[in-house]
């Protein structure tokens, strides 16, 4: 006793072939959009947050420096010369 499957009819495989050609075309756009956020992601955003690690360090550095500063003993000694070199 063999189990028939029903044989496709041409209306059915017609829309299954069509609504494959569209999720093809779907994929495709989807990879090329994928593909250009990465590029975008990778230049512009390294090279905003590059600029923006230039622009804060030298408030960080100042920032320890006068934190150092006015921890010590020498507080008053310290940053009088620290503005000094500073100017």
């Amino acid at each position: 006793m063999s189990i028939r499957r029903p044989q496709p009819q041409v209306g059915d495989l017609e829309e299954s072939l069509a609504a494959l050609s569209v999720l093809e075309e779907n994929l495709k756009k989807t990879d090329e959009l994928t593909s250009k956020m990465s590029t975008l992601l990778s230049t512009v955003f390294d090279s905003r947050l590059g600029k923006l690690e230039e622009n804060i360090k030298p408030m960080y550095n100042t920032t320890r420096n006068l934190t150092q500063i006015s921890q010590s003993n020498y507080s008053p000694l310290l940053f009088f010369l620290w503005v000094m070199r500073e100017c």
